[in-house]
């Protein structure tokens, strides 16, 4: 019979990697012919030899199982690694994001505040604009106002002083010719014909003074009396004029006459 001697598998090192193959017996087995191998001695050699070759083919079958394993758990580690790198890429991913949008919120959030607040006070702006300018023209109204007081005190001043002075100079006018009121009749002399009559505004356009007259009919002088010889101031003034010299005092009675004065 023939003795059956494996062949040492490779030695499979600490760092060994995926090359590592396990021996196979029907291909790689070396057949050895006894009756060429010398007596007993040799044989008992050859066995343990053979002995020997499986033990350490044994040894290196598992060490070569074991580097398997070893570098099946590292690819499975390398894999984990991976993929716990890839997780917390896409959570850092997912926090910029979030990150993102949450600064995305703020700013519009302080955008629409700021526009908030410039049309809050460009409102308040406008508000205090027309304030100033109603105050300004409220102002303007009380000034206007103010003014108007103070010309129309002025002309009623002036028209009393005016008055008064206009009431002086028909009281001289009156005083000077004998009259007691701008209105009432003097009588002058006593003869069998009766007393001669005349009132203050015959008077003064006997004498051509237009001015008397004009105040004499605004102290109520009636331009329609007429005086002892049934003649009305206007009649005594054409009776009296020469070359318009009562011309004046004329148109003044005509305009008091028609209502004008």
């Amino acid at each position: 019979s023939s003795l059956l001697l494996h062949p040492a598998p490779p030695r499979c090192t600490m760092w060994c990697d995926s090359t590592c193959r396990l021996s196979n017996p029907a291909t790689d087995s070396v057949y050895v012919d006894p009756t060429a191998i010398a007596p007993d001695s040799a044989r008992r050699d050859a066995a343990a030899l053979a002995q020997d070759a499986a033990r350490r083919f044994q040894e290196e079958t598992e060490q070569a199982e074991r580097c398997h394993e070893e570098e099946l758990q590292r690819l499975r580690a390398e894999e984990e690694a991976e993929e716990a790198r890839e997780r917390e890429e896409r959570e850092r991913l997912r926090r910029e994001q979030e990150a993102a949008e949450a600064a995305r919120v703020v700013a519009k959030e302080r955008l629409r505040e700021e526009v908030l607040l410039a049309f809050e006070q460009e409102q308040r702006r406008m508000e205090q604009e027309q304030q100033l300018k109603e105050q300004e023209q409220q102002r303007e109204h009380e000034e206007q106002d103010r003014r108007k007081e103070a010309e129309r005190r002025e002309r009623e001043q002036m028209q009393e002083r005016e008055r008064q002075l206009q009431q002086e100079a028909v009281k001289c006018f009156c005083q000077q010719h004998g009259f007691r009121t701008a209105t009432e009749p003097r009588l002058r002399g006593c003869s069998v014909f009766g007393s001669s009559v005349t009132y203050p505004l015959h008077q003064a356009a006997e004498l051509a003074d237009a001015r008397i007259v004009e105040l004499l009919l605004k102290e109520g002088a009636s331009p329609m009396m007429k005086n002892g010889s049934k003649q009305t101031a206007a009649q005594v003034a054409q009776k009296m004029n020469k070359n318009g010299s009562h011309d004046g005092v004329l148109q003044a009675l005509k305009t008091a006459a028609t209502g004008g004065a």
